[in-house]
């Protein structure tokens, strides 16, 4: 499970768009409130890292699939709004 969304990035003082950027949940942890470890890729092929970043969320501990809530969390800021599935 992933994201995709257009980013735009400074590079070398140049802004350079990477289309299909691959937002990745690569860490969760917690007990209350989870953490979750999120890098962004040039592409699905994961070769260029372009951020790392850390978010909080409160699961519904109804259901046990943390990552999948996690993802859906990611959709609801404003970073990761127009982001899709993949």
């Amino acid at each position: 499970m992933a994201l995709k969304k257009s980013i735009v990035k400074m590079v070398y003082g140049v802004e350079v768009a990477f289309n299909e950027a691959y937002i990745e949940v690569v860490s969760i942890d917690g007990k209350t409130d989870i953490g979750i470890g999120i890098s962004i890729f040039s592409n699905s092929t994961k070769k260029v890292v372009l951020n790392r970043s850390r978010e909080y969320f409160k699961p519904d501990f109804t259901s046990t699939n943390f990552i999948a809530q996690a993802y859906e969390y990611l959709k609801t800021l404003d970073e990761y709004s127009d982001a899709v599935d993949c």
